[in-house]
């Protein structure tokens, strides 16, 4: 990913050249350009594609399924609430978040959310999550995770970070790795991380983070659109190093992936 990124850097600093060989040189680092992003796309959307048909699979499959141990003395707290974004009508809080159903435990925070009333929102989920010494690790990772998403919406891009270590460091646990909504979990928090450095203009990160959310329904299309943008502010950011001038504009290479990208997904 890093080498696509260096190949248009230098197809920039070598656009005003006027010679025919440089302009060969720029019209093959094009083509090399887009073949590298259509086999890393392709192999990217397939295996992101292939995790999310197993996880329905196994979630949908009692005999593939992996049971919970439940001892007598369990409580109901015990038993995840919250809702994977497979089971409900994608619509996105602020173009980040899809909210849950209305046995989530998430339910007051999200509502607080969509009233416009964003820290209110953060309270309420940590207050699940300190409040309820019963509550699954599913459960806990969930709401961490909403709680990233809404810092991301506070501006508060490094906090969100540091809440995304903690998700997938719950999340990556025996208590939740085999369960088939982890790897949901884990495609939400590769959106919401690129989400982040997009506002950080960490934009060859962005794209990577953003390639592991294109086969969530919900996310995906989402996902592909903010890839297209992470490429031009890479390109903006390498032409304005290259010219010193804050106007400059994408490449013909950059347009060229563009241009790539929508006949891909239409």
């Amino acid at each position: 990913m890093a080498n696509i990124f260096q190949r248009l850097r230098k197809g920039i600093k070598s656009r005003r050249s006027t010679s025919k060989d440089e302009s060969a040189k720029i019209a093959e680092l094009e083509q090399e350009l887009s073949r590298a992003l259509n086999e890393v796309h392709d192999l990217q959307a397939r295996l992101a594609e292939h995790d999310f048909m197993l996880a329905h699979i196994t979630s949908s499959n009692a005999t593939l399924a992996i049971p919970h141990f439940q001892s007598n003395s369990q409580s109901l707290s015990d038993i995840p609430r919250t809702v994977s974004p497979i089971d409900i009508t994608p619509t996105p809080i602020d173009d980040i978040w899809i909210p849950s159903d209305s046995g989530s435990l998430l339910m007051d925070a999200e509502q607080r959310w969509q009233d416009g009333d964003p820290e209110l929102a953060i309270e309420l989920a940590s207050g699940v999550i300190s409040q309820n010494p019963f509550l699954c690790e599913l459960d806990e990772v969930r709401c961490r995770l909403f709680i990233a998403a809404v810092q991301h919406c506070l501006c508060q891009y490094e906090e969100s970070m540091v809440s995304l270590e903690t998700v997938m460091q719950i999340d990556n646990s025996d208590a939740v790795l085999h369960n088939p909504e982890s790897s949901i979990i884990a495609a939400i928090t590769h959106f919401i991380k690129g989400m982040n450095f997009m506002k950080l203009e960490r934009f060859p990160q962005a794209y990577s983070s953003f390639s592991g959310a294109l086969g969530i329904p919900g996310y995906g299309e989402k996902a592909r659109e903010l890839q297209k943008e992470a490429v031009i502010g890479f390109a903006r950011i390498a032409a304005t190093e290259s010219d010193h001038s804050p106007a400059a504009s994408p490449t013909a290479s950059t347009r060229a992936l563009l241009d790539w990208e929508y006949n891909e997904s239409s």
